[in-house]
């Protein structure tokens, strides 16, 4: 087994997985859980709420609910996770936390063929495990389309962490991370069905930068200073259009930003 896929197989959330969701576990969570499931299916355009959550399983109250997905839950799979990944979630209410672990609950038979592969290929590859967890998403989304579509077509967590490990594990690249896999849900459940290989050219780009990592600040300034140049260039060619007022309203507001620019640039060169 390579050392990615060493990763893969014990992230926060494949281990609640295992605790909480794996053979021979059937507890209450499994039960609320394929309740949702079930309620998605039989009635895509019903509403869910908490009382009819609790209804389907027979319950009186929501405290076992609460117990479970509740944000003060310890057991809940958001709580096994920092800030960064927490706020990839669209979490408002406790419905929201059964549907965010539905989503993963659904999804692992997924997750567990393509590990499996990357298992057997034994690979180091980022490129390839990124490339094909896109194309399983795609699968995921398509064959559970009521599901996938809830919380604004939010990924599943499992997936989510699955990239951003993939992609060195840095958690502050979790938002980007989440936004590209929205964006490949939104796509595979678009009505003209595009394949797993036209959503994964979609995303390409942004995923070869997230797999590129955080670039470093010395090549970030100097891309920011040509982009100040050019813009500077581009103003100063429009700048005969502009009126005497509409001059000095620009020259009273772009003045102290570049006299505090200039004045940067000198103490560094000092």
């Amino acid at each position: 087994m390579s050392s990615l896929t060493q990763k893969l197989s014990n992230t926060k959330t494949a281990q609640w997985y295992a605790a909480q969701l794996g053979p021979g576990r059937p507890g209450r969570r499994r039960t609320y859980v394929h309740a949702l499931h079930t309620a998605v299916n039989e009635s895509p355009t019903a509403t869910l709420s908490r009382d009819a959550i609790v209804a389907a399983v027979g319950g009186r109250t929501s405290s076992t609910l609460y117990s479970l997905v509740g944000q003060s839950s310890r057991a809940s799979l958001l709580n096994q996770h920092g800030d960064d990944l927490r706020r990839t979630q669209r979490y408002g209410e406790v419905v929201d936390g059964l549907v965010i672990e539905t989503k993963v609950w659904s999804h692992w038979r997924f997750r567990e063929g393509w590990l499996d592969e990357l298992v057997r290929l034994d690979s180091e590859d980022s490129k390839l495990a990124a490339e094909t967890l896109i194309r399983v998403l795609v699968t995921w989304a398509t064959r559970n389309p009521h599901l996938a579509v809830m919380l604004e077509c939010a990924p599943p967590l499992s997936a989510v962490e699955d990239l951003l490990v993939i992609c060195g594990g840095n958690a502050r690249l979790a938002e980007q991370v989440a936004a590209v896999l929205t964006q490949v849900v939104t796509l595979a459940l678009d009505p003209a069905e595009p394949s797993s290989s036209a959503v994964l050219d979609m995303v390409r780009d942004k995923l070869n930068e997230l797999l590129a990592g955080p670039r470093p600040p010395v090549e970030l300034a100097l891309e920011l200073a040509d982009r100040v140049t050019e813009a500077l260039a581009d103003l100063e060619y429009h700048l005969p259009a502009l009126s005497p007022e509409q001059r000095r309203n620009m020259h009273d507001e772009v003045r102290p930003q570049l006299i505090t620019l200039l004045r940067s640039l000198e103490e560094h060169d000092a």
